[in-house]
């Protein structure tokens, strides 16, 4: 299981003074309106992805995620747990 917090912070660095509660990139879930992600870590079925307001903000505090130059992918896309299909499932575990 990925520490989502200590992976933004190695990746884009610490920011010391603010939490991500007051952050830009701090959004609602458009799959849950409860909950609020982070756009840079991005969202997967496969890993708790909720962002809680009160936790120290990693180097991206508010600087818009979506504007970043040259574009970036949401860590959770990069380290998270790979979504198994039946396209890269090696062919004779098909029919074990």
């Amino acid at each position: 299981m990925i520490d989502k917090y200590k992976l933004m912070q190695k990746v884009y660095g610490k920011d010391i003074v603010h939490v991500c509660g007051t952050c830009c990139n701090r959004q609602t879930n458009p799959d849950d309106t409860k909950h609020k992600i982070c756009i840079a870590f991005g969202t997967s079925p496969m890993v708790d992805c909720t962002w809680g307001e009160d936790k120290r903000a990693c180097g991206l505090y508010n600087r818009p995620f979506r504007g970043l130059r040259p574009v970036r992918v949401p860590l959770v896309e990069i380290y998270g747990p790979k979504e198994t299909t039946e396209e890269n499932v090696p062919q004779e575990s098909l029919f074990n």
